[in-house]
């Protein structure tokens, strides 16, 4: 049975456009009411046009679901802070962040410049954290007044980030830096956090389309299939007992055929980080 996520919001950072918007498609057809977030900058970062995240949440408006569109910097302290504010004023609550948005600046280590450098790590990396410590921060002072929590942040890494794709320096710095930001937040929540090992399609099938994998590990925590559902299933999960991997969507889905091709070189790792409410014994301030 597909999970419902009826009554449950969530904000799809960088939802315009290619993953983000399957992202916000597959969700709202299992009833999530969303936050489409969208600078509507080019795949390098210039530009800006509020246009893709308001004609994606007017288009699942349109089919019978629930969203509103959002165009704020997600790496800006206060167009998180904007972001989370979004979803609590058209929902009422939050209860699940997708980290997606994210650019490309590919140069080799001697032709790249600062601003190549600055803008990928901006994006990319601070991009998740800021919207992350603004939805965390929510969470905790829901906690703190004795109101229910439950919450998941997805995390977008990339197979540039684990096998070091030629010409990203930048964008596998930070994609990395994302891989560990999931590892350190998921310690952080307490003993009742779980956060399962997660693989691309290519490091499942021992292959990869940039650099051969690396040798398996003696000992690997217990992961399984990745499906878009996996998603679902985690923001649905009470506890975050069903906390799963949900890696390379695009090649799960019929609608994005067309968006593969671009794919086949950056398979995008993505984790669930189940947010519990912390006991004071636990939580860290």
């Amino acid at each position: 049975m597909s999970p419902s996520l009826e009554g449950r919001t969530v904000i799809i950072t960088g939802a315009g456009r290619g993953i983000g918007r399957e992202h916000a498609l597959f969700l709202a057809s299992h009833g999530a009411q969303l936050v489409i977030n969208d600078l509507g900058g080019g795949s390098d970062g210039t530009g800006r046009d509020a246009g893709p995240a308001q004609q994606l949440a007017e288009e699942i408006v349109a089919a019978g679901g629930m969203a509103v569109a959002n165009d704020d910097d997600v790496a800006s302290s206060d167009g998180a802070l904007r972001l989370v504010d979004t979803a609590i004023e058209a929902f009422g609550d939050l209860h699940a962040l997708v980290n997606n948005a994210g650019i490309i600046r590919d140069r080799t280590l001697f032709n790249m410049t600062d601003d190549d450098w600055d803008v990928s790590i901006r994006v990319n990396l601070r991009g998740t954290f800021a919207p992350s410590r603004a939805a965390a921060r929510y969470w905790r002072d829901r906690s703190k007044a004795g109101r229910e929590v439950s919450g998941s942040i997805v995390n977008t890494s990339s197979e540039s980030g684990v096998f070091a794709n030629a010409g990203q320096s930048n964008y596998a710095a930070a994609k990395a830096g994302v891989a560990a930001l999931t590892e350190v937040w998921s310690s952080e929540r307490g003993p009742g956090a779980s956060t399962p090992t997660g693989s691309s399609r290519a490091t499942a099938r021992g292959t990869s389309t940039t650099s051969p994998p690396p040798p398996a590990p003696r000992r690997r925590r217990r992961t399984r299939a990745a499906t878009p559902g996996s998603c679902a299933d985690a923001m649905t999960a009470s506890g975050g007992e069903r906390a799963a991997v949900w890696p390379r969507l695009v090649a799960r889905h019929p609608s994005v055929a067309d968006y593969q091709a671009r794919t086949e070189r950056e398979i995008p790792v993505v984790r669930l980080v189940p947010v519990h409410q912390p006991s004071a014994a636990t939580a860290p301030e």
